[in-house]
């Protein structure tokens, strides 16, 4: 199945967040997974895109935001059998190792550089996880990511599932800011790149569109992992988000920025 019959296939799935839906579950697995791998990204940048296509290969785990600031999905944990009660970080990665590896022992996190801090501060690459291997996912616009951002936020809208709410309203300041917060994680992921002396597989969200299929075995190669080619798992009918609002919200900036 080629990738855009992955962004065409529907199914039910939780709004936002597509990957925490139950048919992306996988058989039990019990150990320590072989690899594990995190998906370094910024809001904005098509990470949940990319992740979406690592977890329709069914031999990459199932990537997706399990260290939100929002706490873990309740649904997801007591389908891996956690108790509530336990609130450790041994027992959240355990049910996450159990219900999100892969039969060939791999596990995926997709995260934002804060999100990836919070794994760092509770220990859980090393003693948990194995100390994981990096792709790291931009965008080359940087301005159509910002206003993409803000629109999100505006509407919570924050993939084509989600239904959205309130119209949005443009905000040159927001844009900016948001732009500036951009620039700062990037540099973020950077600096943790150079002290970890970490070299991650790093792909464009432009190049990813125009041919998922090479991206994506190029990044099973990088780990080391064997793909036939095909996306077998269940698939996230995500689609690119854009319309006239944006692109009003670009030409309306740069106008402001040169005094227009």
């Amino acid at each position: 199945m080629t990738a855009s019959a992955v962004l065409a296939e529907t199914a039910r799935f939780a709004l936002n967040n597509p990957l925490i839906d139950a048919c992306f579950d996988q058989p039990d697995f019990e150990g320590t997974p072989r690899l594990a791998y995190v998906v370094g990204s910024t809001r904005r940048s098509g990470s949940t895109y990319l992740s979406s296509l690592l977890a329709a290969t069914g031999v990459l785990g199932v990537p997706t935001e399990y260290l939100k600031s929002s706490g873990p999905n309740k649904d997801l944990l007591a389908r891996a059998g956690h108790d509530p009660e336990d609130r450790s970080v041994e027992g959240y990665a355990a049910a996450l190792i159990r219900l999100r590896t892969t039969p060939n022992g791999v596990f995926g996190l997709h995260a934002h550089f804060d999100q990836f801090a919070v794994g760092l501060r509770h220990h859980l690459f090393g003693r948990l996880l194995p100390v994981p291997r990096f792709i790291h996912i931009r965008r080359r616009d940087l301005l159509g990511q910002a206003i993409s951002l803000i629109h999100a936020r505006q509407t919570d809208q924050w993939t084509s599932l989600g239904k959205g709410g309130g119209a949005p309203t443009y905000d040159g300041k927001a844009i900016r800011e948001a732009l500036h917060g951009l620039i700062q994680q990037n540099a973020n992921w950077d600096l943790y790149f150079a002290e970890a002396g970490v070299e991650p597989f790093f792909l464009f969200y432009e190049d990813l569109v125009a041919d998922p299929e090479r991206l994506v075995a190029g990044i099973c190669a990088f780990l080391g992992v064997e793909w036939d080619g095909r996306f077998a798992q269940p698939r996230a009918p995500l689609e690119r988000q854009s319309d006239p609002v944006k692109q009003q919200w670009r030409e309306r900036f740069l106008a402001e920025r040169r005094g227009g």
